[in-house]
């Protein structure tokens, strides 16, 4: 298939493309692709479907083709092309080299944490932090924040990628309905839980979202404890289940999770995390200015 599939593709628009590897994905085709050595990500998904959980996927990567275009000063002009090609639509972007947030903070983890890898850990969110609100000054919310979708490449510099999911900010048609239950807050949960295809999503829910990436990336493990301790940290529970522990807001502290002391972080990272949308920080700004604070006080010791 993959072969056949990219020479219609080449035949259509004139490029020579060759599969370089095939990659996981949950729906379509997704396959690692290069041209005269420029290595690209290929994207595809079948147009004409009785699937149901596919036609979400489609309008999914037709409107991540369309963001990329739109914002290409943010993707750092990642958009290659789109188009259709007998009943698939396709989305080609540039391959980016790097780490993702969870692998390249992994310092953060080590036992002791210094203050160096303390100062440069909350450095380090301060950069993602700035991403999220550069797409939301472009007029988009992600949606689906999780540390894979944050990557750093070779030169250091922080990409958020993966728009399949972002909305339209302020707009309270877009269809949304959820994304990867470690990273959403309580009211998004409650939404997933009865299927609802119209989620509200606004920068209060992303904060928590942001928080939960945050929690991960230093603890090792996500911030709701699915078990029926807060120290079980297994992940092998059905899906409802988890989105109702999500729901009800049972988020652990730093000890129970087994991570290593970090108070002033702990507090800010726990604002975020409230399961009452309305006692966490309200704008990405006052969750910036807590973090640029906590480096000052750090850069003091």
């Amino acid at each position: 298939m993959s072969a056949d599939f990219i020479k219609r593709i080449n035949d259509a628009t004139g490029m020579e493309l060759n599969v370089v590897k095939n990659l996981p994905t949950r729906k379509g085709i997704a396959l690692k692709v290069e041209e005269n050595g420029t290595e690209m990500l290929l994207k595809a998904i079948e147009l004409l479907t009785d699937d149901k959980t596919a036609t979400p996927r489609t309008r999914s990567l037709q409107k991540e083709a369309r963001i990329l275009k739109e914002i290409h000063s943010l993707t750092g002009g990642l958009y290659v092309d789109s188009g259709k090609v007998d009943d698939h639509f396709w989305l080609l972007r540039k391959w980016l080299h790097g780490k993702t947030a969870f692998e390249y903070m992994s310092y953060a983890r080590t036992m002791p944490c210094s203050l160096e890898h303390k100062r440069r850990f909350v450095e380090d969110l301060l950069q993602m932090l700035k991403k999220v609100m550069e797409l939301y000054a472009l007029g988009y919310l992600h949606g689906d924040l999780q540390p894979g979708h944050f990557i750093i490449d070779p030169e250091g510099r922080f990409h958020l990628i993966d728009l399949e999911l972002a909305v339209k900010a302020n707009d309270p048609d877009a269809a949304y309905r959820g994304a990867l239950v470690h990273f959403v807050p309580p009211e998004t949960a409650s939404g997933m839980l009865v299927d609802d295809q119209h989620i509200p999503l606004d920068p209060v829910s992303e904060i928590y979202s942001f928080g939960a990436v945050a929690y991960l990336i230093y603890t090792g493990v996500v911030p709701v404890a699915y078990g029926e301790t807060m120290e079980d940290t297994g992940y092998e529970f059905p899906f409802e289940e988890m989105l109702k522990a999500v729901a009800q807001g049972k988020v652990r502290s730093f000890a129970q999770a087994g991570a290593e002391p970090f108070p002033e972080l702990e507090k800010i990272l726990m604002k975020c995390l409230k399961k009452d949308r309305r006692q966490r920080y309200q704008t990405f700004e006052q969750l910036e200015e807590c973090l640029v604070k906590l480096i000052n006080e750090l850069n003091r010791d």
